[in-house]
């Protein structure tokens, strides 16, 4: 029962919370108040219910949202599980969705398990309502996908048996039995898969029919991958089985492959087989054609044929084994074993087995054979009609030559001396392949290999006759045999290709032959270029690859240099016995002086061995082999310190012997001028060799160059060299004595004018490439050197002999042995008089083409002039050549004249000691002549730049190059 509290008046709660007052009369009676109090609590209770049903539908709508969020992960996995792209239950098929349902039903039964696992009873109770019929359709589902899936996997799995049993089938394509067992067994699988699908007789017999013909189908076209022919005879045999469009399919699929394979067949073929009195190779002798068709006839008729009868298949090589039922290894028309043919190969530089290299081994095996075994030489003895003695020592190499008589081998020889051998015709000139006027080429058996034959017995065909050929190229029997039965416009159209693939093949091997003909000839050329004393003419003549235009021209080439090996051992010999005399002024006598060069250096590797007998040969012949002047410009140019100092010491010993021997080689005045830098760098500044060489390769430098070429045009410097290339100061260069009149330089103001000119050029590069700077005296020296290296007196000169004239002959001829150049003068006479002048002297002078042939190192030409009758001077319209004295003769000469100058040294010391001291005089006066040079340009303002090297040189032409003259 519900207790009342008392009121209380007093009580602080009810001051401090008036509402309590609200309701409260202080004039009420006891009775009144009580039943207030008692609706008062009536109004209680109903409030406390009101708020016990309100807590009530909270915590209802609380667990509305729990299972509703549970629910929609329930729906969302459940999803996942039955579509999921990769691990769906609805996306699984065949075997897999079969075996998978049960884990599918699993997963989805756990599902709700899993997700209300915290949940109260009350809220699992409302999951389990909400979801379950989500549930049932999730699990039905999966019921229909299994069901579904099932069926379909049984139909596949008769499917892929089938297609299984079609696969083996197609690997078996020989086997018939085993094709047919396994296409039995594939057909089974597909009236299974019928009986599940419920097809009708029609469709039942279609799905037989479209699996046997694609079985067919696809085995030929396994076989096609490897042999196109014989996928075509497998199509042929089988046509019941195929239907028409995939026999379409089939065909069109094979023909690319058919071409070729057909194309390869003919070919082979055709170039296999030859025709009787056939050959493949060209240029052969009638007679040689005529014994390789009697050795062939007891041999083999074919070019592929191995001993035994098994055909090669390409001629690539000698097979080098013995076939299927043979007993050697003996391959081809002339069964050639595999050590005579790598004889014969090797002899002629053959690099294939093809049926021309098969013709010109036997070509060459049965003379090389002959001469070894008869001592005789077989054309000779076949144009006598030895046939006896031919026959027998052929023997020995050909077994089939010992199994006929010496009667019939004549026999047969004779007729095919008499019979119109066929040569090769041109490629693809006769459709067949086959040589014209020759039958078209025979098989020699059936099918892809040949019946077996005896050793040394004659290939003969067997077997079943080859089907008739149309005209065109000629195919195998299984080649033919497959076409023929081909639909005939499809056939046709593969013979026309296998025509052009024919033709095509014999060009390439007409080009293979050609190559080898070229290589064989140039291995010759080589040996003979190698000196190789083995090789004779006859092996040129007997050689069968090499064609008779280059056999003549290397025959000849041989016979010259037979004579030049002979012409140098007597030069060598004249070289040792110290009279080697050749003209070097001649292409032939350089050739022969280089020959005596490499004779007598070719086993000398030492300079201390090779250096004194290139020093002798220079003596005696005035020339540098070019093999040591190559060598000597090759160290030059590459610049390094080591092969630049060889050269230079070389070169300085070489001008020691012979002063003009670098000069007369083609552009040897460069490698003279640097030697004579080298010289003056070693015996006027005392520099040591290496120091020297280094002066040399440094005035070469680019930049060198380029600051020496600022330095000449500097005014001071063009200053000095005109002081000192005054006419008086050139003039003593010339003098002959100390007493003598100095000479006219040139013969007129204008040809004075041009040597200055000349001169100061060449003081201009002395300076420059001697690096003189200021200090001119090794300029002097080296361009005193230059400058009388083209000119000179001469007693040929129109002008007289004390004018000095550009390029005399006394400049570019040696002395002969007396010291003098009379030998010029009687020569010049004789010349004259063979031209039927007469005349009151005679002269010579240089010209253009005289410079030219000091230039090449050639025979010097010059103008001819002679005075009249009147004493006019006229001009004679040939040039003129002198022939100089033998080296010999020179250096007798040069000693004669050495001799003569010690001997007037001994008998005129002082007149020799002051020309000399007027020598030094001249050159101190030119060193020392008072020069105004400009202060700008004294040598202190001018850099030193000790790594100078030389000017770029100019063209010049002698003084009577520049003036025209009359006659």
């Amino acid at each position: 029962m519900v207790k009342v509290p008392l009121y209380q008046e007093n009580q602080d709660r009810v001051a401090l919370r008036p509402e309590y007052t609200e309701t409260l009369a202080g004039g009420a009676t006891a009775d009144a108040f009580g039943s207030a109090i008692g609706k008062g609590l009536q109004s209680v209770a109903s409030g406390m219910e009101t708020a016990a049903e309100a807590v009530q539908r909270v915590q209802e709508m609380r667990d509305d949202a729990v299972v509703s969020d549970a629910a929609n992960r329930w729906l969302q996995q459940k999803d996942k599980l039955l579509y999921d792209a990769d691990t769906g239950y609805a996306n699984a098929e065949g075997r897999q969705a079969v075996e998978g349902f049960d884990a599918y039903r699993k997963s989805v039964e756990s599902l709700k398990g899993n997700i209300a696992a915290k949940m109260s009873p009350a809220q699992k109770e409302r999951f389990d309502r909400q979801v379950a019929p989500f549930e049932i359709d999730a699990l039905r589902s999966g019921v229909i996908r299994k069901s579904e899936e099932t069926k379909k996997w049984l139909v596949q799995e008769h499917t892929a048996a089938a297609e299984n049993f079609s696969l083996q089938a197609i690997q078996t394509p020989d086997d018939e039995a085993r094709w047919n067992g396994y296409v039995g067994l594939g057909v089974k699988e597909l009236d299974a898969r019928g009986a599940k699908e419920g097809w009708g007789k029609e469709r039942a017999e279609l799905e037989r029919t479209t699996y046997i013909s694609n079985a067919r189908l696809q085995t030929a076209l396994h076989i096609g991958e490897s042999d196109a022919i014989k996928a075509a005879g497998y199509a042929t045999r089988h046509a019941a089985d195929i239907t028409p469009q995939d026999h379409m399919v089939l065909l069109d699929r094979l023909k690319p492959d058919l071409k070729r394979a057909a194309g390869a067949d003919a070919a082979h073929f055709n170039a296999s087989n030859p025709a009787p009195g056939q050959f493949a190779a060209t240029g052969l002798s009638h007679d040689q054609y005529a014994l390789l068709s009697v050795i062939s006839g007891t041999e083999s008729p074919a070019y592929d044929m191995m001993n035994g009868g098994q055909r090669i298949s390409d001629y690539a090589a000698h097979p080098g084994f013995i076939g299927a039922g043979g007993t050697t290894t003996a391959t081809g028309r002339y069964q050639i074993v595999r050590g005579t043919w790598e004889r014969a190969a090797t002899a002629l530089g053959l690099t294939d087995f093809s049926p021309a290299s098969q013709d010109r081994a036997a070509a060459w095996i049965a003379q090389a054979d002959y001469r070894t075994n008869a001592g005789r030489d077989l054309a000779r003895d076949i144009a006598d009609g030895n046939f006896a003695s031919i026959r027998r020592n052929l023997a020995t190499t050909w077994e089939g030559l010992k199994k006929i008589s010496d009667e019939e081998f004549a026999r047969r020889l004779a007729a095919a001396r008499l019979a119109p051998l066929a040569a090769p015709a041109a490629a693809g000139a006769v459709p067949g392949g086959a040589s014209a006027g020759a039958s078209a080429p025979q098989p020699a058996a059936t099918g892809t290999s040949a019946a077996p034959v005896a050793p040394g017995a004659s290939a003969t065909t067997s077997g079943a006759e080859a089907p008739p050929q149309p005209a065109g190229p000629q195919f195998s029997p299984a080649v033919e045999s497959a076409l023929s039965a081909l639909p005939p416009a499809y056939a046709a159209e593969i013979r026309e290709s296998a025509a052009d693939a024919m033709r095509d093949a014999e060009m390439q091997q007409t080009l293979r032959e050609k190559a080898m003909q070229v290589a064989q000839a140039e291995a010759y050329r080589q040996r003979i270029d190698n000196g190789d004393s083995t090789l004779t003419p006859r092996d040129i003549k007997e050689d069968t690859v090499v064609d008779a235009g280059d056999k003549a021209a290397l025959i000849g080439t041989l016979d010259e240099k037979k004579k030049e090996a002979l012409a140098t051992s007597l030069n060598v010999a004249a070289f040792h016995a110290g009279k080697l005399a050749i003209d070097v002024y001649t292409d032939e006598g350089r050739k022969a002086n280089d020959g005596v060069w490499a004779a007598i250096s070719a086993h000398l590797d030492e300079p201390s061995q090779r250096d004194p007998l290139l020093l002798n040969l220079i003596r005696q012949t005035g020339a540098v082999p070019t093999a040591v002047f190559d060598d000597l410009r090759l160290k030059l140019t590459r610049g390094k310190l080591d092969g630049v100092r060889e050269a230079l010491d070389l070169g300085n010993r070489i001008s020691l012997v012979d002063p003009g021997a670098l000069a007369r080689v083609t552009d040897g005045s460069k490698i003279a001028d640097d030697v004579v830098l080298y010289s003056h760098y070693l015996n006027s500044i005392g520099l040591t060799p290496d120091e020297a060489a280094k002066r040399v390769i440094d005035q070469k430098d680019p930049e060198a160059v380029r600051r020496r070429a600022a330095l000449m045009d500097d005014p001071g410097m063009k200053f000095t060299i005109d002081a000192m290339a005054r006419t008086e100061n050139i003039q003593w260069l010339f003098r002959k004595t100390w007493s003598s009149i100095p000479p006219r330089l040139g013969n007129s103001r204008q040809q004075e004018a041009t040597l200055v000119s000349d001169y100061k050029e060449i003081l201009a590069d002395s300076i420059s490439d001697a690096n003189a700077h200021w200090n001119f005296e090794s300029a002097q020296i080296l361009a005193s050197d230059r400058i009388q290296r083209r000119y000179g007196t001469s007693e040929f000169s129109p002008e007289g002999s004390n004018v000095v004239t550009y390029l005399p002959p006394e400049k570019t001829y040696p002395p002969d042995a007396a010291g003098s150049y009379t030998y010029i003068r009687e020569q010049l006479n004789a010349f004259l008089a063979a031209e039927g002048i007469t005349h009151g002297g005679a002269f010579l002078t240089a010209d253009k083409d005289t410079e030219h042939d000091v230039a090449v190192g050639a025979p010097r030409r010059y103008q001819v002039y002679y005075k009249g009758e009147n004493g006019d001077l006229l001009h004679y319209r040939k040039q003129f050549t002198p022939k100089p004295p033998n080296p010999g003769q020179v250096e007798a000469a040069r000693r004669a004249a050495l001799a003569g100058l010690e001997a007037e040294r001994l008998e005129n010391p002082d007149v020799q000691q002051e020309l000399g001291a007027e020598r030094k005089r001249a050159i101190d006066e030119m060193l020392a002549w008072p020069l105004n040079i400009p202060a700008s340009s004294s040598p202190g303002s001018t850099p030193a730049f000790p790594d100078a090297g030389p000017l770029p040189k100019t063209k010049r032409n002698g003084p009577l190059n520049k003036t025209k003259r009359k006659n």
